[in-house]
């Protein structure tokens, strides 16, 4: 065995620094080769100069870390390829870079290099392609450290005049009990499971162009409290940054890939679909925000999609043996419904899946019926979901998949129907399931300018403990739809009548959204120039509901519910 360092690049691929002193990273090679040759020359220094090249060729390996239910099992760790990553060989007397590739679906990489030089391998924790589509650029990057790209060098040796293989694996870092050794393998562990959702989406697209993506992971990350240096721990920050937790002890995600499928599958759906999900924090048992219910129930479905598996596990905890998860075929669904993420993620899987033999507890006895697979639910995320201005949801999603394919709108309708959501148009108009809280229907109000106001309501009945003010929870906003009879401007008025509660409204256009957020009590009124050729969508709060303070111990506050006419006037 070699000793491999991990060390820091920029972004031109550059040195910066070594870090974390040597780790036993092996270089599989002849006995008492220091270079991770095997086969050819094992010599440290070149005595004869340059004339030719060789091929230089080898494995790129890193060690997975697998799981036993939800926590990690050291003991199961086996070797896996690098796929698809750079793989570059610097001439180490000059300090310079000879040649660039990548490995294949293997983790096999071949480089030219010339002969009787003095050369070194360097895996890059990057898979790059450019030039003629598809093209892509995903790198993992420390974000505590100048946002450096992580890589694992190989000894320096001389090449020979004959081809040689070096093989180089990352080790994972842990010695029994801790990971006292530099993490090497993470990084490139993170990758493997970018490299599998990757796949996914080439089959349903050949010709893609993806952004450029940074995952950010440190032995540092982890959810801390706001103020932290490291806080966030794992999300996606809604552009091109995906940050991923790896503090052991606390919560560790390289070796996680439901974690990171689920967050790859948000970048997705912001850059190719659409999310209007307002975020904040969920878990299963909650009757959230239809938006952030379908945004979430699509990350996991997508996570199983991507990694053909429709087992999810985060492992958390002291020495990663906690954790949790749930498997979207077969898990039962505490409140299903279009506010819940576990009916949502268990139809989208449902639908993709060819397993159609389990039935959980609130599924009808033929319910799962279909096999799609990615392509159709590619189509609609990439079309209709995408350019129809009505919100993100389970009807809209639904409802434009029927349209694609009426041959199986039958089906899709029992799927539905079994988690208790009723899909007739984009607006789930026809839904009567109200979680038992009749201010949360209709779902959307239709406002115009020939009728008397709409009346709306808002509550936080559904709160995490009843009266908790949990502004992503079903019921905290009530949606509005305005299509304008002609291009103009138009006044919005919100009004409880009286000065009672404190109305808040996002108005969402081509532009983005405009948030009006006046402290008038009772009222808001506000002007929008509109054009006549499209609908509008608004969603409607009340900042007293939303700003109800409750102490840290999660003691219920008082429970409101608060209604309000909206008028629309042309100016």
């Amino acid at each position: 065995m070699s000793a491999l360092k991990l060390m820091f690049v920029v972004s031109a691929l550059l040195v910066l620094a070594a870090c974390g002193g040597s780790v036993e990273s092996t270089n599989t090679g002849t006995s008492g080769s220091t270079s991770g040759n095997s086969g050819g020359t094992t010599n440290n220094t070149c005595t004869a100069a340059s004339s030719g090249n060789i091929t230089l060729d080898g494995q790129v390996s890193f060690e997975r870390v697998p799981h036993n239910g939800y926590r990690l099992d050291y003991t199961a760790t086996f070797d896996a390829p690098a796929r698809g990553v750079l793989v570059q060989a610097f001439n180490v007397d000059s300090n310079s870079l000879v040649v660039t590739g990548s490995t294949d679906s293997t983790g096999h990489y071949s480089l030219s290099v010339p002969n009787n030089t003095n050369i070194k391998i360097r895996v890059v924790a990057q898979m790059l392609k450019s030039g003629s589509l598809p093209n892509w650029n995903f790198s993992v990057k420390d974000n505590t450290s100048g946002d450096a790209v992580y890589v694992m060098d190989g000894s320096s040796a001389c090449t020979g005049t004959t081809n040689e293989t070096r093989n180089l694996t990352a080790l994972s870092g842990w010695t029994g009990s801790s990971y006292t050794n530099t993490r090497t393998a993470a990084p490139f562990a993170i990758l493997d499971t970018v490299y599998d959702a990757m796949q996914m989406i080439l089959g349903a697209k050949a010709d893609i162009n993806f952004p450029a993506l940074n995952l950010y992971w440190s032995p540092n990350n982890y959810n801390a409290i706001a103020g932290s240096a490291y806080q966030g721990g794992t999300y996606f920050d809604g552009n091109n940054s995906i940050y991923l937790a790896g503090k052991q002890n606390v919560d560790t995600d390289e070796y996680d890939p439901s974690v990171i499928a689920h967050e790859w599958g948000h970048y997705i759906e912001a850059h190719f679909s659409r999310s209007d999900s307002i975020g904040g924090y969920h878990s299963f048992g909650d009757y959230l925000d239809m938006r952030v219910s379908f945004g979430e129930g699509f990350g996991n479905a997508f996570s199983s999609m991507a990694r053909n598996d429709p087992d999810y596990a985060d492992s958390t905890g002291n020495l990663q043996a906690s954790g949790f998860g749930f498997n979207v075929e077969t898990e039962t669904v505490s409140n299903p419904g279009w506010y819940s993420e576990s009916s949502v993620e268990k139809i989208l899987y449902d639908l993709f899946d060819g397993s159609n033999n389990y039935h959980s507890s609130n599924d009808a006895a033929d319910a799962d019926t279909l096999t799609l697979g990615f392509q159709p639910i590619w189509d609609v995320l990439t079309q209709e979901e995408k350019t129809l201005p009505v919100f993100t949801s389970i009807f809209k999603f639904i409802d434009t998949l029927k349209s694609h394919d009426p041959t199986d709108a039958a089906a899709i309708d029992a799927l539905v129907n079994a988690q208790n959501i009723h899909v007739a148009d984009v607006y789930g108009s026809t839904e009567t399931n109200d979680a038992g809280n009749s201010d949360v229907l209709s779902i959307y109000a239709d406002a115009t300018t020939s009728t008397p106001a709409t009346n709306v309501c808002v509550t936080n009945a559904f709160g995490r403990g009843q009266g908790r003010n949990d502004s992503n929870v079903l019921g905290m906003n009530h949606y509005i739809r305005f299509t304008p009879p002609s291009t103009g401007s138009y006044q919005f008025t919100i009004s409880s009548g009286n000065s009672s509660g404190d109305p808040d409204a996002v108005f969402y256009n081509d532009s983005g959204a405009n948030v009006h957020q006046s402290t008038v009590g009772g009222s808001e009124t506000f002007v929008e120039t509109l054009n006549s050729v499209r609908e509008y969508m608004l969603a409607i709060d009340d900042y007293q509901i939303l700003s109800t303070s409750y102490d840290s111990l999660n003691t219920l506050g008082t429970l409101v519910s608060r209604c309000y006419t909206v008028s629309v006037v042309k100016q």
